[in-house]
């Protein structure tokens, strides 16, 4: 009998364990999820900077719209470099100061 008993309390402390991991687990799916939205909030309110350094509209847009593209390459998982070797910014338009 003691070794049954013994079994269950092992078998209730692993549930235990088993249930906290599932939730550091859950609580850090959330977090990385949050590191990108902010991350991405960041990139978007760079990119409306970016482009308001430009004079006319049709700049800004173009700015504005090449910057979006950099943040989609990034989240289909190019990376950091993507923005530093990324042809849509080869042929930008000086910006106005």
């Amino acid at each position: 009998m003691v070794g049954v008993e013994a079994a269950s309390r092992m078998i209730v402390r692993i549930s235990s364990v088993a249930k906290r991991a599932a939730e550091i687990q859950r609580a850090l799916e959330i977090e990385m999820k949050q590191e990108v939205f902010d991350r991405v909030v960041r990139t978007i309110s760079g990119a409306f900077d970016y482009a308001n350094r430009f004079e006319t509209p049709e700049e800004r847009r173009e700015a504005f719209a090449n910057r979006l593209r950099i943040l989609a390459v990034n989240v289909n998982g190019e990376g950091d470099q993507a923005e530093q070797n990324h042809p849509y910014l080869e042929s930008k338009p000086s910006p106005c100061n």
